[in-house]
């Protein structure tokens, strides 16, 4: 094998390995922190972290992002599902924006297993959404994720765009 063609795979089996470890991190790390909002504030009071701006609370949400599609729970599991296995394709055959791909898998991962495993059912499941901002909707940690790898992959792509041009 030629050095070039050995730096190529190394580098790939290393971004898989790091999509891999932060998906794994990220989804671990959102199920966490939703077992402590479940047990924390279940019974519907509001924590205050810094003053009314920011504090935790405790919703679940049959819909999809901003509470759209309430009556659409299997379809957004679907879609989701679908989404996510397309993301991890995408960055196992790329081998590029590992970390950024991870963020975005990961945080799918966690609304995913709510929507399998959490009531009503399998599929039908709520998401549990628990960081509330008074001038935002109620989210966790997955969609912190999902939105931080987002912005950060527009950012590379923008950048990378940049670099072409000159």
């Amino acid at each position: 094998m030629q050095n070039g063609r050995r730096a190529e795979v190394v580098a790939g089996g290393r971004a898989k390995v790091i999509l891999g470890a932060v998906a794994l991190l990220v989804a671990v790390a959102d199920q966490l922190t939703k077992a402590w909002a479940l047990s924390t504030l279940s019974d519907g009071r509001r924590i205050d972290i810094a003053g009314r701006v920011l504090g935790f609370r405790l919703v679940r949400n049959p819909g999809s992002a901003f509470g759209l599609f309430q009556g659409a729970t299997f379809l957004i599991f679907l879609a989701s599902a679908t989404v996510l296995v397309l993301v991890v394709v995408w960055g196992l055959r790329s081998g590029e924006g590992a970390f950024r791909l991870g963020l975005i898998a990961g945080g799918g991962a966690g609304n995913l297993l709510d929507r399998l495993f959490r009531p009503p059912g399998i599929g039908r499941g709520e998401v549990i959404d628990f960081i509330d901002l008074s001038f935002w909707p109620t989210f966790n940690l997955a969609d912190s994720a999902i939105v931080v790898g987002v912005i950060l992959l527009l950012a590379g792509s923008l950048l990378s765009g940049r670099e072409q041009e000159r």
